[in-house]
């Protein structure tokens, strides 16, 4: 395995089990099984680069799970918000089933949650236009604030969730169905 895989899978593993900023640049360098202290700094240009590379790796994996998808809606004539809803979430739910996953899922929450989350997943711009297209009418305000506050839902419930490590499939199938559930409520304006 290569220097900068083994800084990934090294960072990943660590972040995964204590947070993003419970870990340090030596502490991957040292998992990594690098004796240059410089390792991370080299290959990524710094901790925030190495974390960078995480969330890009699963950014491309978001982005072709949820182009599959995509392609199976567009052959159905009724899709719904909770449609597009499930194209968003699940594919991030499924990430709870790795160290890698998990520690994306856990430095996404810690950006939201800072205000510096960064560029989004490349599928989302399409998925928000095909939303905006089947959303109930309501003011652009509106909009904006439904979809900021879901996305912020979506990022932390699953960085919280992450935190906790890995879940039994059951807990993974409930925590998906609620948040898509949850997602599309707040989606549709609808006031149980």
């Amino acid at each position: 395995m290569s220097t900068d895989q083994l800084l990934l899978t090294a960072a990943a593993d660590l972040v995964a089990e204590h947070g993003v900023d419970d870990v340090t640049v030596g502490e991957i360098t040292r998992a990594a099984g690098q004796r240059n202290g410089a390792a991370v700094h080299y290959h990524f240009g710094g901790r925030d680069g190495l974390l960078d590379a995480i969330v890009r790796e699963h950014h491309e994996l978001l982005d072709a799970a949820r182009a599959e998808r995509l392609r199976v809606l567009d052959a159905s004539d009724d899709v719904g918000i909770r449609d597009y809803v499930e194209v968003i979430v699940e594919p991030m739910v499924a990430f709870l089933a790795t160290n890698r996953g998990r520690a994306f899922l856990r430095i996404q929450a810690d950006r939201f949650l800072d205000d510096r989350s960064g560029p989004m997943a490349a599928s989302m711009s399409d998925i928000a236009g095909r939303l905006a297209q089947v959303m109930p009418a309501a003011d652009a305000a509106m909009r904006t604030e439904r979809t900021l506050l879901t996305t912020l839902l979506i990022n932390v419930r699953l960085g919280r969730a992450a935190a906790d490590g890995q879940p039994e499939p059951e807990q993974i199938a409930t925590l998906s169905s609620t948040l898509v559930a949850a997602v599309a409520a707040v989606l549709t304006g609808k006031e149980t």
